[in-house]
Order: C-alpha cells, then structure tokens, then sequence
C-alpha cells in the first residue's frame, strides 16, 4: 500500500512539474518604424503585470523574445527614445503555442526643447498611419470574445457608434448605407465579401463568416472620410491584416465549435532562414447538430480554406504568397421533406412544398506580395492578387398533376478580377510622410437569367452577359505633423471602364491635441461601383455613372 501512495505522489508531482512548464510560453515578434517599416532595435518591451519585472530589448534587427510568461493575458509597453510609447492590451498567451508579434511604432513629434508625448494607444487608433478620424482597431481575439460573435469581426464592428448589423445575416450597416458600400480588404488587395452564402440574401452581406480567429492579425476597421489610398467603397472599409506563422517552431490545433471544426497548423518552412506557413480549413458541422435545426436546414454545408506563406529573404526583401476561399451549398429536395412524398400533389399546401432548389455559391482570392525597404526613410509594396465569387440557382417545380418537373428559373452570376498594385511610402522629413500608389483591374464577367412563366414551358433569358473591362485607381496623400496639429491630404482618381466613367476624389483631416482630448475634422468623396450585375438588367443602366458620397466626420 505504501509503494502505491508513493508512486501515486511521485506521478502527481510529476503532473504538476509538467503543467507549471506548460503553464508558460514565449512572446517574441519584431518591432519596426510605422512610418518607413525599418526594423527598430533598442526598443524596450516589459510586462507591466509581472512581479518582479518581465522584461527585454530588441536586437539589432529589431526583434526580441520574452521566455517563460505565464499563460493568461498581459500587456505589453514598447518604449524608445523619440517615439511615442506603444502598448498590446489583453494579449492572451496560451501554453498551446508561441505569440508572435508584428509592432509598428510612430515617431512622437519633439519641438526645440520641448518633447510631447501623446496619449497611450487606444482601439480607436488604426494602425494606418494616415487615419485621423473614424477609424478603429479590430483584433479576432476580440472578436471571438464578443457575444455572439461567431469569430466575425463584422458582428464586433456592429458595436460601435453609427454601424448596426441584422439577425438574419452578417450585413453591416454603417451611419444608414447599404451593406454593398461596405469593401474588404486582405494584405491591401480587394476581396469579395469573406462570408458564407455571401451576396445571396443581401449585397454586401452573407451567412457565416469565412474568416478564422487562427489566421487574422490586428486590422482596422473606417466608417467614413477615409484616407486617400482607399477607393471604391461608400460606407466602410475592411482593412484585413494576416499574421505570420511560427518561423521557430510547429504548431497544430483542431477546434469544434457551432460553426464548424477547425484544423489548424503553422510553421517554419524547410530550407528557408526564417520562412513560415500558416493554414486554416474549417467545415460545416450543421451534419452533426441536425436534430437541432428545421428540416430545410439539414441540406446545407459550407467549408472554407485560408493560408499564408511568408518568406523574408535579406535584401531582396520580403515576400508572402497568401488565399482565402469557401464552397458552400444549400437546397431543398421535395422528395427529400415527409409532407411531399415523391411530389404528390395532395401533400402541396405552398409553391415551395413543390419545389427542388439548389443554390451553390464560392469565393476565393490569392495573392502574392512583396516589401521592399529602401534606405532607412521609405518601402515600396507591390502585389498581384486573383479573385472572385460565383452564384448559380436552379429551381425546379413539378406540374399540376405531380407526373413531372420542369426548370422554372434559373440564375448564373460569376465575376473574376485580376489586380496589380504598387504603393510607395516615404518619410520626407522628420514631420511629412507620403504615401502614393496605382491599382490596375481587369474584371471578367458572366452574368445569365433564365425564367419560365409556366411550367413545362421553355426557359427564356432575361440576361446573357459576358466579357471584361478594366478599373483603374491612383492616390497620392501626405501627413504633417506640428505640435499640437496633424493634418493629412491627398486626392483618390479612378476610372470605371464598363461605363466610362472618371471620379475625382479629394481627402483632407485635421488633428488637434489639446492636453489629453483629442479633436478631429474630416472630408472626404468617395464613389463606387455598383454590382457588375445591375448594369446589364436595362440597357440603360450601362451609362451609369459611379455612385458619390461626400463623408463629413467631426
């Protein structure tokens, strides 16, 4: 009995010996200058919640490791001389894997004698240096805290001033514009909408979301007057940033939750210095919770791919090569409901008990990027993205007598977009920064609307569509900073092809720090294209000009 009361206590201690080395994990990123992306070293970071004091420095290419952090959630102060102090709140440090971080940091403005400080970093700063007003940063981690939430940072966004949302969709609605005026970005490329089933109920919106909590770094999130470098979009902006994986060590998760089981991996990519992959797939689990849902909700599932590979290589700079995609389907079958047994027409109470309908939609985008820094006072971003979103819809009704079925509408919208863009930041001097860039678009359509007026008649089109047209964009905008003023100004130009049509787009905000209030003026027009769709539904509709929206922000 004793021998067993001995290896009992020698396998608890053992136990707890294994758990306090799990209970800790390493912090450990790479702190660069917002302005000019050169990396920063002597940058000091501590643990401001750690007794005695957690701390470390950055090296000479401005990275740094923090061992041995207890899990739990942290902040983190980054602080050096000349620049205005930098703070992660709430970080949550896990025993399951590394926290690596990517830290910008903003040069603090010093006048003569005079140095100024400026308040601590709050969620309603960006991380874009230009934005001076109605911005806001959005992390997943605080998505996937927020109730309700479903890892959907458009469901987060639902929580600040002037943006509502719907419970039937995840549609944003920002100060009473339409979810179509809503646009997404991912590493600075146009993306369709990232949601499930998106585009079906209404524009701009879907189901579920196609983002992972796994895979999206902090972003920021415009509701109006943004800056210059933002073009096509009325109403908001999704500025979606993917973070890089473990160039260390791997990595592996698998997640159930009401959306879906997650499998997830990262890690250092083989003969490469200090390349990393990042991967996330999730499918739908409506299988397994059926008996949960009505009938007609049984025929839907969904599943969504998300990756990225980053690969720094010296002085030919970095680049990264990253995707997203979802394939989703959903439909009714009547010989699949017990109330329509094999189309019997004393079963039918509506139309729909009639009906055989199948709905698949799908969207990707990939890209390949590269960053360049030039000198210590400038970076040039040059990227090529693919995308696109496709919808087809079918619907089949049976006759009178239930003896057969016909086709009775049928729908096929599918767009494509190939994108090069390149964008310049450079520090002019200790107080200008200007950013300037060119997008070129070749968008690719094929839009097809067939419907019957009666059943067992002939499908006759309403719309047959196909072909391409180009979008072109340019901006150019600068930032002066002079205590206790900041004022940013630039102008967005784009031109739509499919109708001709030009837009000129000034952009301007002013700053002022009075103490610790903050006050801000903007002004900025915008336009945008409609949906590729509506200018083929009247022939008039292809004279269209850009739709115009002149924000005003105090």
């Amino acid at each position: 009995m004793k021998k067993v009361l001995i290896a009992l206590g020698l396998c608890l201690l053992q136990t707890i010996s294994i758990q306090s080395r799990l209970s800790a994990q390493t912090i450990r990123g790479q702190v660069t200058d917002a302005a000019t992306g050169v990396s920063m070293p002597g940058v000091t970071i501590i643990v401001l919640d750690q007794e005695p004091v957690l701390g470390t420095t950055t090296g000479l290419d401005g990275t740094f490791r923090l061992e041995r952090v207890p899990a739990g959630r942290h902040t983190l102060r980054f602080t050096f001389v000349g620049y205005e102090p930098h703070y992660i709140r709430n970080l949550l440090v896990t025993s399951a894997r590394e926290s690596v971080l990517e830290i910008a940091m903003r040069e603090s403005v010093t006048e003569m004698e005079e140095v100024v400080v400026r308040p601590d970093r709050q969620k309603d700063r960006p991380i874009n240096y230009m934005a001076v007003s109605s911005s806001r940063l959005i992390s997943m981690e605080e998505a996937s805290r927020y109730a309700g939430g479903f890892d959907d940072p458009a469901a987060l966004a639902t929580a600040f001033a002037g943006v509502t949302g719907s419970l039937s969709d995840n549609a944003v609605v920002i100060r009473g514009n339409a979810p179509k005026g809503v646009q997404w970005l991912m590493e600075g490329m146009e993306i369709p909408t990232p949601s499930h089933f998106g585009n079906i109920v209404t524009i701009g919106g879907g189901g579920i979301t196609a983002l992972s909590t796994h895979m999206i770094a902090d972003s920021d999130f415009y509701t109006g007057a943004f800056p210059a470098e933002y073009g096509n979009a009325l109403s908001g902006i999704f500025d979606l940033n993917l973070r890089s994986g473990n160039n260390r060590r791997y990595e592996h998760a698998v997640k159930a939750s009401t959306i879906g089981l997650d499998f997830a991996s990262e890690g250092p990519v083989p003969a490469t210095q200090d390349g990393s992959y990042l991967l996330n797939y999730r499918y739908s689990t409506f299988s397994l919770i059926g008996p949960l849902l009505p009938e007609d909700a049984e025929g839907i599932r969904y599943q969504n791919l998300s990756f990225k590979i980053n690969m720094p290589t010296g002085k030919a700079g970095i680049f990264s090569f990253w995707g997203i995609g979802a394939d989703d389907w959903s439909g009714q079958s009547v010989d699949g409901l017990e109330q329509s047994i094999n189309g019997s027409p004393e079963n039918w109470t509506f139309n729909q008990d009639r009906e055989n309908i199948e709905s698949p939609t799908r969207f990707g985008a990939a890209g390949l990027r590269h960053k360049m820094i030039l000198g210590d006072r400038a970076w040039i971003t040059t990227s090529l993205a693919a995308s696109g979103n496709g919808l087809r819809y079918e619907l089949d009704r049976y006759t009178d007598d239930g003896g057969s079925q016909s086709p009775r509408e049928h729908l096929k919208s599918e767009t494509g977009k190939l994108s090069l863009k390149s964008v310049v930041n450079t520090r002019v001097t200790a107080g200008h920064t200007n950013r300037s860039g060119v997008t070129v678009s070749r968008l690719g359509y094929q839009q097809q609307i067939r419907f019957s007026e009666n059943p067992g008649t002939p499908l006759q089109p309403l719309t047959d569509e196909s072909g391409h047209t180009f979008h072109y964009q340019a901006f150019t905008q600068s930032r002066l900073d002079f205590h206790p003023f900041t004022i940013t100004a630039g102008v967005h130009i784009q031109h739509y092809g499919l109708t001709g049509s030009t837009s000129f787009e000034p952009r301007a905000g002013l700053q002022y720090l009075a103490g610790k209030n903050l006050f801000s003026l903007s002004y900025g027009r915008h336009s945008q294209a409609e949906p590729i769709h509506l200018y083929f539904a009247h022939p008039d509709n292809r004279n269209l000009s850009l739709t115009r929206a002149d924000h005003f922000v105090a």
